[in-house]
């Protein structure tokens, strides 16, 4: 309808200005190949229609007719090709690349394959003491302590894989997609700002489906929302605040930093996400710090979606030795400063749930072992992988290392850096 947004016609008057506003030659670049297997990928219509309609110009123009053949060129799939190096391939006597690494992966493919190295020979320096401990960078270390180790004492982040951009009309948004939705209308369903307000804004953002298909995908989130914000608004009747903290660790550390969304009872979190065990451990940590500030008798509620149906809500309480737990943490995250350890997100805290709920540590060990292994478990996350390997789950199961064999009788690594991070929490929890 007029006034909607289209987003192909915008793309096309962005490529439109851009070939129009090229003054002595225009240089339009695609990805011919994928990535990873090499299979060939056709460019974007717009693109297609560029090279026909040119190869149709300059063939109807025979002085010009050679050209035609040196129209389109298909560079190397990768920056370290062979060909790249070869100064004869233009007949210029000049090569297309002077990268010295990737001339340098070049020669290496053409030897003899040879097994990877391991990622760490052994645990790396304890990192240089500081007397302060960031409060978010505990919490970042305790939702995915593998990924906080790349991160906070290596510097870097392992790569997403490129995603393909869409080329067909949206029918239906993906889960991503959904959940953006689903955490717009949440907000704004506790916001208090009506239903149909937000269906027009939503409609309008160009996000959805056009039309009836649209509408179909607001009504299916909109089910969800409207529990989850009947569970969330009680607990969200007054005005949250950010209380800063300052807690003194003890040997000359603090913690540092500010805890947000507290209200009166404590900490009141709410998301449309399905609440995975790094809520639960995000609120966990805040509550600690509130907590070890003076705050007693503080609660912290996480509120999310179930697995299949429903909402779920964890409750966690204060313990009596918030200062202590804490200081437990502090160390457990140099400890995971100086090496990847196999804490994984999801499968430690499922090892230390069956655990507390009467499972045998055989019963217990086979379902986080599941748990990693499922199709989206933490052997699928790219970081376990780079850091720790294919047999991460495997390889964690050899006896605990140093003072790792205090924190459990587990008898295994995995169990007891899994006790270490998570027994407190789940004894200190109340899920409904």
């Amino acid at each position: 309808m007029r006034g909607e947004r289209d987003p192909r016609a915008e793309d096309r008057e962005l490529f439109l200005d851009a070939v129009t506003s090229a003054t002595d030659r225009l240089l339009v670049f695609y990805t011919g190949a994928d990535p990873v297997k090499g299979t060939v990928r056709p460019p974007a219509v717009p693109v297609a229609e560029l090279r026909d309609a040119a190869r149709a110009l300059l063939a109807a123009r025979p002085a010009d007719g050679a050209e035609v053949e040196g129209l389109e060129f298909r560079h190397a799939l990768q920056p370290f090709d062979a060909d790249n190096f070869d100064p004869d391939r233009f007949g210029t006597g000049v090569p297309f690349s002077f990268d010295p690494a990737a001339y340098a992966g070049a020669v290496a493919a053409t030897g003899e394959p040879q097994r990877p190295e391991p990622f760490l020979d052994a645990p790396l320096a304890p990192a240089a003491a500081v007397e302060d401990v960031d409060l978010d960078a505990l919490l970042r270390f305790c939702e995915h302590p593998v990924k906080a180790f790349l991160r906070q004492r290596l510097g870097f982040t392992v790569p997403d894989q490129d995603e393909e951009l869409a080329e067909a009309l949206t029918i239906a948004p993906d889960g991503l997609q959904k959940w953006d939705i689903g955490e717009r209308m949440l907000g704004s369903a506790l916001a208090g700002v009506p239903p149909e307000k937000f269906a027009a804004a939503e409609m309008r953002r160009g996000t959805l489906p056009p039309f009836a298909l649209g509408a179909a995908v607001l009504d299916d989130v909109a089910l969800t929302v409207a529990d989850l914000a009947r569970v969330a608004g009680p607990h969200l009747s007054e005005p949250g605040s950010t209380v800063d903290v300052a807690v003194d660790l003890g040997d000359g550390r603090r913690l540092v930093g500010s805890v947000p969304s507290v209200r009166t009872g404590g900490i009141v979190r709410a998301s449309y996400s399905k609440l995975a065990p790094k809520h639960r451990m995000a609120a966990w940590v805040a509550l600690l710090a509130l907590g070890a500030s003076g705050r007693a008798g503080a609660s912290a509620v996480a509120i999310g979606r179930a697995r299949f149906r429903g909402v779920l809500t964890s409750t966690l309480r204060v313990p009596d030795d918030p200062v202590e737990q804490l200081r437990r943490l502090a160390d457990l995250r140099e400890r995971g400063l100086s090496e990847p350890l196999p804490l994984f997100p999801s499968a430690s805290a499922l090892y230390v749930e069956r655990g507390v709920a009467g499972d045998s540590a055989a019963q217990a060990l086979e379902a986080a072992r599941a748990e990693f292994g499922g199709a989206f478990g933490d052997g699928k996350d790219r970081s376990v992988r780079y850091a720790l390997g294919e047999s991460a789950f495997d390889d964690a199961l050899g006896p605990p290392r140093g003072v790792e064999a205090e924190y459990s009788q587990a008898g295994t690594r995995f169990g007891a850096l899994a006790a270490r991070l998570w027994v407190p929490l789940v004894t200190h929890e109340e899920v409904r």
